[in-house]
């Protein structure tokens, strides 16, 4: 989870950033202390994993990220139901000739996996009043063919007049699997979809998914026609990016142990890779236009309240072996590596505290200092391109200790380039001012964007609305950080859910408070506020003359093409996996 701070109107200047993955404190530590200390586990959690999560299970206060509430958001109406099943209908309608509009002549054809027919796949034009006839069968395995033609369900066999363009998607509905009632499909390959017309309508069917819960892979994607939500997919204005800006996807935060590198899914009774779903991923990645992949590893201090505070060396989620791996797919998939770093509580589940004492806040800069130059011979070992020198996920109030966190942070600055070769990067934890020694030795700074806007914004949500207040936040951070600032990292991690600007955090790994009362079943998921954020803060970021841009990041990335909701929630996640967001992704990423 990725989280960072805004300033809102009337703020100081200064603000605290968490670029990293977020636990809410209220919720999501009652579930872990719950879960550590008490009896019952997730399927596929240990309770070590759980321990490894206290430590960044620590508050978010409000101050970090503009308008956050504790589940705000949990008054929407829910509208999911992962186990529903019904009987199978046939394809509604006749066989019949569609008559649409004048002058066009392009027809894209879409095949997905279990059909075969007369048409190929691609984009093909046609002079205007071509009759155009398509014919499909399922192949074995697969009860029947289905046709999505210009987002209507009809039957298998046909004839298109092209007199307008038309798209067609063509599927087999398998023989086995669940049965879900009042879904759509849509292609896992995100270059197949024309955007925005595929989403323009909502067809609605009754169709069956092998595996819903547990896939590492679908070419077909089926969820709910009402997840695409309350408002009209956006139209894509200004991509692509500068070909200059770097682009970069950050997966989801749950690498490391406790069951998850066999179960990444998150979802108790499936199996599977971390290692497949992460080379797989990195694919869709290369798809998109990305260039680098960032990761999150933890630090963990050994013992707050010892004299000589330490950060361990070797208990992360990562490991230093994993790393190698990761940075060797990565490299072989033509992506960069980029490592960000979270801290939580000490290995002894004590929350650092937030408003140390001088003394204490010197301790600790110290024990970050020798942590972080150890972390950076790492990633010069593996050729990662560019690490986070400060953290994310812990506050730590350091307004009125300014001074020494810009001089503590200028000689780690110093001490690191003596190590690693790459790019640093600054602002993850807190956005000093009177800061130039610090950011003359840096490379980057990130600034996450993230929202809390009105009542009555939200009820009339626009790309404008959006990407005004993205604007106010660009203006924000170069009020703060000056004109000669190092370029920028613009991290974007939108959330799929209708409430999501309003502000507030939303778990999406497991149920809290508990599995019996799971909050998430009762918001509702609406991937148009997820794409009208996306677009605004991408056609924002393009427009700003006021900061250099170095990179734009996505962040929250699903490991997997699971979609639908069980016992976690890539429905509601910021993850943009086979979401309408990620085909603004993609536009905005081609060079």
């Amino acid at each position: 989870m990725h989280g960072a701070a805004i300033h809102r109107a009337g703020e100081k200047a200064n603000s605290y950033i968490t670029s990293c993955p977020r636990f809410h404190f209220g919720y999501r530590l009652s579930r872990l202390l719950t879960l550590a200390h008490g009896r019952t586990y997730p399927a596929g959690v240990g309770k070590r994993e759980i321990q490894r999560r206290l430590h960044v299970a620590w508050r978010l206060p409000v101050s970090i990220i503009s308008g956050i509430v504790a589940f705000g958001i949990l008054a929407n109406v829910a509208n999911d139901t992962p186990f529903a099943k019904a009987t199978e209908t046939s394809p509604p309608g006749p066989s019949a000739t569609v008559h649409t509009g004048t002058a066009s002549q392009f027809l894209r054809t879409i095949i997905g996996v279990g059909v075969k027919g007369n048409l190929k796949p691609g984009k093909k034009p046609y002079a205007p009043g071509t009759r155009v006839e398509f014919s499909f069968t399922p192949v074995i395995g697969y009860s029947a063919a289905m046709v999505v033609l210009d987002g209507k369900l009809v039957r298998s066999t046909g004839t298109i007049d092209m007199s307008a363009d038309h798209w067609l998607w063509a599927f087999g509905n398998p023989e086995k699997g669940t049965t879900f009632k009042d879904v759509m499909t849509v292609p896992s390959d995100v270059t197949k979809i024309p955007y925005p017309e595929f989403y323009q309508k909502r067809p609605s069917f009754t169709f069956k998914v092998a595996d819903p819960y547990c896939a590492l892979t679908s070419k077909v994607i089926a969820y709910p026609s009402s997840y695409l939500g309350a408002f009209p997919m956006p139209p894509i204005n200004g991509a692509p990016l500068p070909p200059g800006i770097l682009r970069g996807v950050a997966l989801r935060d749950y690498w490391g142990g406790g069951g998850w590198l066999n179960n990444p899914s998150l979802n108790n009774e499936c199996t599977g890779s971390m290692y497949t779903a992460f080379i797989e991923s990195l694919k869709r990645f290369k798809k998109l236009g990305a260039d680098h992949v960032i990761m999150y590893q933890t630090a963990i201090m050994e013992d707050v309240n010892a004299a000589e505070l330490r950060f361990l060396a070797k208990d992360m989620w990562i490991s230093d072996t994993d790393l190698a791996w990761i940075a060797a797919q990565a490299r072989a998939a033509g992506l960069k590596l980029h490592e960000y770093i979270c801290i939580g509580t000490d290995a002894k589940h004590q929350p650092l505290p937030q408003n140390p004492s001088p003394e204490w806040a010197a301790k600790f800069f110290d024990a970050w200092t020798k942590f972080i130059v150890g972390r950076a011979v790492v990633a010069q070992r593996n050729g990662i391109e560019a690490i986070t020198l400060d953290w994310s996920a812990y506050y730590l109030d350091l307004t009125s200790m300014n001074s020494l966190y810009v001089s503590k942070m200028t000689e780690l600055a110093r001490r690191v380039r003596r190590v690693f070769s790459g790019k640093t990067i600054v602002g993850t934890a807190y956005t000093p001012s009177d800061a130039s020694s610090l950011l003359k030795n840096i490379d980057w700074v990130c600034k996450g964007i993230f929202y809390g806007i009105s009542s009555e914004e939200n009820s009339q949500l626009s790309v404008s609305v959006v990407k005004k207040r993205t604007q106010e936040i660009i203006g924000w951070a170069a009020a703060s950080l000056g004109a000669d600032a190092p370029p920028m990292v613009w991290g974007l991690a939108p959330g799929s859910y209708r409430n999501y600007l309003l502000g507030g955090w939303l778990e999406d790994a497991f149920c809290v408070p508990s599995p019996d009362d799971c909050s998430q079943r009762k918001v509702r998921t609406d991937f148009s506020v997820q794409a009208i954020t996306y677009e605004a803060a991408l056609e924002a970021i393009a427009e700003q003359t006021l900061l250099k841009t170095a990179s734009v990041e996505a962040f929250g990335y699903w490991y997997t093409d699971v979609i639908r909701p069980k016992d976690s929630f890539p429905n509601l996640s910021f993850s943009f996996r086979n979401k309408p967001a990620e085909s603004i992704v993609y536009e905005w990423f081609k060079r």
